[in-house]
């Protein structure tokens, strides 16, 4: 076939196969396309809305989340729930609610207010007060945040809502949950953010136009249900249920998707169906048009495709043949020309004038027939430029062979070839090169990545330039300046390798020299600029140790300091570099007899200049650390001392990788900086020291002050020639200003003194001025505020020679507190003197009552004894008998209350009869208040005992009494209280501590002028009082403080100015347990004995009062007793000796001259300790109870004697005869 067939046939194959297939691919997938293309729309519109969707819901979230938390709407639900009357909340709540409503959205329904119960309270709809909620469930376990859900509780549709719940929380109670607020929404408003007018014209590509007749968007909730219609805006498609594809799919597995399915009307429809999960819920949001409707543009497309498919075939089969005839024509000739070339014809040009590429192809074969023509004479004289070309090659070779060291390997790096150079530097011959690879010569100075890379650029077909050292034979290393060229075979593929090399090992080593010179310099001077920035003398170490491993490139360095201890040990301060240890397993010394002391360290600090290690691995001296440095790849040391002046503080030690790497100048800048750094560390030890004597300093002034402030001392100068003053701060204070607030001068510090003093102060200071002795006085000065204190001055004069006084220097001292301390131990002195007097007087009570109880035991006796005698008929005498006892009893009363006040203060406790002790305090202060003032006694009955000291419970309500009398101005009341009272949580006013329990209260009220608020809490204070010089002490409150809560009790004080005052004593109810209220009867009292049925015995009676056994005897006589009177305590004794079985019971007065009834009980106990005796007495204030049961004492009888008591005693006492011990 012909060229021209070739092409038509080639032509009408590509131009007309691929329009049929592209029509068949067009008609074939137009479909799918089309799917695809209204899909992806859906999708993307269906995107948009749910977008819409989840932004207006958000926001109406937002806005019930802030309204419920209105402060207004949780203080009413709050308040909901205490309140009984809920109307007013009620009405005030849905008001606020009303009011707000279209703030959140106008599509609301209600705005409904929830309790924790998920009952309706509070509702815009009043219809919907007291329902329940049904979503109460999932409320309660939701913390926070807003909770929606879409309903139709009517099951009506059209009527679609959505419910958005959210918590309120207490504003009070640790937002406690104390409810929800409801808002509920029209589901209409859903319609109109679905609505679309834009959806079928963009499938259709068009700007206008209205929605397609078979689009439809709508939403279905998660119970599967439509809760929307967008397509005609129809309300009776809401509630159908939905179980096409994506809406089953979407609720259960929560996957969106697009494709072809059935609607819900049955209908082919394609569609995007997009998962909305919402807060709480989820929805479906779908976006459908049918498909009839969606492909209703293909066949429209099919008809206008086949025409232009025929159009186009007809236009390329005209094209084909007319392209094929003008191509054919040139080609032809071009080959018949190609042909006459070819049998040796070169002067044939195929000639053509066309301008295309044929006719470019025709004149360049006349051209290359025309060139070759030409060529056979230059042929000729290129054969001769050749061989001079290889003559002027191999003169090159002979002169490079000369300089260079020149290597030549194939592709994979064996030696082909080498001169005679390579074998001289190399040390190795030709045959040991021949074959091998540079490995041979490899120094390991470079890394796997420096070969690589030179690998990667010659392999390529390019140049390398570059520095390599390589190894001798004999271990020694070279440097050579390489080059590297690869040879390109004739298709460009490298087929060797020849490397020339100049030796510059001289030239490197110079580099490296003046290499670690420069690095020797660099790092020297970033150490000094460390020198002059150190503050701290380890981390100037540190530092120097990190500038010399990151500056000066060596391998490792270290500082270690000089210890003189037993072994000169050497402790190093700081290390940097590899290190990985090296220290630890090091001992470093510097004592000349030791291993660690024959390193360069310890050389270096005790020859006092540096010493070099050249060769780590030769050096006999550094044997014991060789290994640990050679692992490290330490090659080579120096130690430098650092030294001041003629003493070294320690050394500097350097390591570096090399060997012999410490030479020339290298080593002096170490040596400087080694030096410099000595320095560096001794200034840095001044500056410490220094310091310390600064802090030192400001330390001791810092203390001065504070001992001024103290001590309440300032200090003072005066310099006379300028007349300048200078005052401390606490001067400053003592005089009433702050530091600094004046200026200090003699005018200020007169103007303070009191006025009455002030010239007797200026005259002290003038006279030492002028006499230039010290003075020392006492003043009073005036604050700024008028406070008055008291100071004691001194001062001192210096002189400057001729020039008289120059400066005078003083303290002032504030001794107020020691005034007021002296006045306080005059008042002590004072009240000392009046305690003193007291108990004067308490004992001379005593002893008037001890003669009057005497008296009173005659009196009544014989008055007993003649009422026993005279007969029942005579009752005239009867009754005057009766009168003198009864004003003997009166005047026994008396005496007792009398003899209160000088009883000795003990410590025994006792049950307490509150009643008793109360009734008598009563009746013996009555007397004592003026008969202004009325004095009432309010007591409850029954009331129970107290474990107490009856005397200090006496002296405590006396104290308040008193006191109360002394407030009353006039006309006023008294009233004393006592009762039992259960108290809880009071606070007591003296010790200011809770208290609760069971108490009994003792409480003196009266209508006094008060006491003021403030001194309410100092009261209680010793020495405090409000009363007038000479009428109060200030001891008996504090005293009544101390009485009470030695009892475990309290005080409570309540008081008002011109209103009275109350005082209250609250002391614990005893419990015979020990547990306070368990036990509140008081304890029975002794019953009055009987008279004896039988009596008998012997009885001796010891009193120095003649007249007191005469009545004993007589009365006790009466009875049938036999009695022995004696007059003293020698007396019985001698009666007892002589007639030891004849006496049954020993009646004894106390206070007799020479020997009391105690010491005479002592003695009988000690020789007659069966025989019973009983103590008599006028005054039992000093009689101790251990003391008496300890002298054998059965029983007490105070004065005057009750008869029955008497007789009582002697029946509990008495021995009968059979029952005697015999002496």
């Amino acid at each position: 076939m012909s060229i021209r067939g070739k092409l038509i046939g080639l032509i009408l194959c590509i131009a007309f196969l691929p329009v049929l297939v592209i029509g068949y691919i067009y008609f074939s997938n137009f479909k799918k396309v089309s799917e695809r293309h209204t899909l992806n729309n859906l999708e993307i519109f269906a995107e948009y809305k749910q977008e819409k969707l989840k932004l207006y819901l958000a926001e109406l979230q937002t806005r019930a989340l802030d309204f419920a938390s209105d402060g207004f709407l949780r203080d009413s639900l709050e308040r909901f729930q205490r309140v009984e009357n809920r109307a007013t909340i009620i009405a005030s709540a849905r008001n606020h609610l009303v009011a707000n409503k279209q703030n959140i959205d106008d599509r609301v329904l209600s705005i409904d207010l929830i309790n924790r119960d998920g009952e309706v309270v509070v509702s815009t709809d009043n219809t919907r007060v007291g329902q329940r909620t049904a979503a109460i469930s999932r409320l309660v376990n939701k913390q926070a945040g807003i909770y929606t859900t879409d309903v139709n509780p009517s099951g009506t549709p059209g009527q679609g809502i959505i419910e958005m719940y959210s918590v309120v929380n207490s504003r009070t109670d640790n937002d406690k949950r104390i409810g929800y607020l409801a808002i509920r929404f029209d589901a209409d408003m859903l319609d109109l953010l679905t609505t679309s007018q834009w959806l079928m014209p963009m499938l259709r590509g068009e700007r206008g136009g209205g929605l397609g007749e078979s689009e439809e968007i709508y939403l279905v909730n998660g119970a599967g249900m439509m809760i929307n219609h967008a397509r005609h805006g129809d309300k009776a498609t809401r509630a159908i249920p939905m179980t096409t594809d994506p809406v089953a799919r979407c609720l259960s597995e929560g996957e969106s998707m697009t494709g072809r399915w059935r609607n819900y009307r049955g209908v082919e429809v394609i569609g995007a169906a997009r998962c909305m999960q919402m807060a709480g819920f989820r929805w479906v949001l779908l976006a459908e048009i049918s498909q009839a409707e969606a492909f209703a543009l293909i066949s429209d497309y099919r008809r206008f495709f086949s025409l232009v498919l025929l159009t186009t075939l007809l236009l390329i089969l005209v094209v084909t043949i007319f392209v094929t005839r003008v191509i054919s024509r040139p080609i032809s000739a071009l080959n018949q020309g190609v042909k006459k070339v070819a049998l040796g014809d070169l002067n044939y040009g195929v000639g053509t004038d066309k301008r295309d590429e044929i006719g470019e192809l025709s004149r360049a074969f006349d051209r290359m027939v025309s060139a070759f023509r030409c060529s056979r004479g230059e042929i000729e004289g290129a054969n001769q430029n050749l061989r001079r070309a290889n003559d002027e090659l191999n003169f090159m070779r002979t002169a490079m062979d000369q300089h260079a060291i020149i290597v030549e390997t194939d592709v994979s790096g064996v030696i082909t070839r080498v001169n005679a150079k390579f074998c001289q530097i190399s040390q190795y011959s030709q045959r040991e090169l021949i074959g091998r690879t540079h490995r041979m010569v490899n120094s390991g100075r470079h890394d796997k990545t420096f070969f690589c890379r030179l690998w990667s650029t010659i392999s390529g077909g390019r140049v390398w330039h570059g520095d390599i050292c390589n190894r001798r034979k004999d271990g020694s290393l070279y440097w050579v300046r390489t080059t590297v060229v690869p040879h390109l075979d004739v298709n460009g593929t490298v087929d060797r390798y020849i490397a020339l090399r100049t030796d510059i090992t001289h030239q490197k080593q110079v580099e490296e020299k003046l290499l670690r010179s420069n690095r020797a310099l660099l790092a020297s001077t970033q150490i000094q600029k460390a020198l002059t920035k150190a503050m701290d003398e380890r981390q100037l170490l540190d530092k120097v140790c990190r500038l010399l491993i990151d500056q000066g490139g060596y391998r490792f360095a270290w500082v270690g300091y000089a210890r003189h201890d037993a072994g000169k040990s050497v402790q190093p301060m700081a290390q940097a570099g590899h290190a990985a240890g090296y220290l630890d397993n090091v001992s470093v010394s510097w004592a000349e007899d030791t291993t660690g002391g024959r390193g360069p360290a310890g050389k270096a600090i005790r020859l006092g200049r540096e010493v070099i290690v050249r060769d780590v691995g030769s050096d006999a001296g550094f044997v014991p650390w060789r290994d640990a440095a050679l692992q490290r790849g330490y090659q080579s040391v120096i130690a430098l001392p650092l030294a001041q002046g003629a003493r070294t503080l320690g050394v500097l030690v350097i390591y570096a990788a090399g060997r012999d790497a410490f030479v020339g100048d290298e080593v002096d800048l170490l040596k400087l900086l080694a030096d410099d750094i000595a320095y560096g560390i001794t200034g840095l030890r001044i500056r410490s020291e220094r310091d310390s004597t600064q802090a030192a300093l400001r330390e001791s002034e810092i203390n001065l002050k504070r001992a001024q402030q103290i001590a309440r001392l300032g200090s003072w100068e005066w310099d006379l020639g300028s007349d300048k003053m200078g005052w401390s701060d606490e001067l400053f204070r003592l005089l009433g200003y702050e530091p600094g607030a004046v200026t200090p001068s003699l005018k200020i510090l007169l103007a303070t003194i009191c006025r009455e003093q002030r010239e007797m102060v200026e005259q002290q200071i003038r006279g030492c001025t002028r006499d230039g002795q010290p003075c020392s006085l006492s003043f009073s000065i005036c604050l700024p505020d008028g406070e008055l204190r008291h100071v004691s001055a001194q001062w001192v004069v210096y002189s400057g020679g001729e020039d008289g006084a120059t400066r005078i220097a003083g303290t002032l001292m504030d001794i107020t507190e020691q005034k007021h301390s002296e006045r306080e131990r005059e008042s002590l002195q004072n009240q000392l003197q009046h305690a003193q007097k007291l108990h004067s007087i308490g004992q001379l009570t005593g002893g008037v009552a001890h003669d009057f109880n005497n008296i009173l035991s005659s009196i009544m006796g014989y008055t007993a004894l003649a009422i026993e005698e005279c007969p029942v008929s005579d009752a005239e005498y009867l009754s005057y008998l009766d009168e003198v006892s009864k004003a003997g009893a009166r005047a026994k009363e008396l005496i007792a209350q009398l003899t209160t006040f000088s009883r000795r203060d003990n410590h025994e406790l006792e049950v307490v009869d509150i009643e008793t002790l109360v009734h008598d305090v009563y009746r013996m202060i009555r007397t004592a208040l003026p008969a202004a003032i009325e004095f009432k006694l309010e007591l409850e009955a029954e009331l129970p005992p107290v474990h107490a000291n009856q005397v200090k419970l006496h002296q405590v309500i006396t104290n308040l009494v008193i006191n109360a009398r002394d407030a009353i101005e006039g006309f006023g009341e008294v009233v004393l209280l006592a009762r039992r009272r259960e108290l809880r949580g009071c606070l007591c006013t003296s010790c200011q501590q809770r208290f609760s329990g069971d108490y009994i209260e003792l409480r003196v009220s009266d209508s006094g002028k008060g006491i003021a608020d403030t001194h309410l809490v100092t009261i209680f204070e010793p020495f405090f009082t409000t009363k007038a010089i000479g009428k109060g002490t200030g001891m008996g409150l504090s005293m009544v403080h101390g009485l009470v809560h030695s009892h475990h009790g309290h005080v409570q004080v309540e008081s008002a100015l011109s209103g009275g005052s109350r005082f209250a004593v609250y002391l614990p109810v005893y419990r015979a347990s020990g547990v306070p209220g368990e036990n509140d009867a008081a304890p029975p009292q002794p019953a009055p004995a009987a008279r004896p049925a039988n009596a008998g015995g012997t009885l001796l009676l010891v009193d120095d009062e003649r007249a007191i056994t005469q009545m004993l005897a007589e009365l006790l006589g009466s009875y049938g007793y036999r009695c022995v009177q004696v007059h003293s305590a020698a007396q019985a004794l001698q009666h007892l000796l002589a007639d030891a079985d004849g006496v049954d019971l020993v009646i004894t007065d106390h206070m007799m001259p020479k020997m009391t009834g105690l010491e005479l009980a002592r003695r009988l106990s000690a020789t007659q300790p069966q025989l019973p005796v009983v103590l008599c007495t006028g005054f039992s204030g000093e009689l101790d109870g251990q003391a008496l049961r300890e002298a054998g004492i059965r029983d007490i009888l105070e004065k005057p004697i009750d008869v029955k008591r008497l007789l009582a005693v002697i029946g509990d006492n008495l021995q009968p005869p059979d029952h005697r011990t015999p002496a």
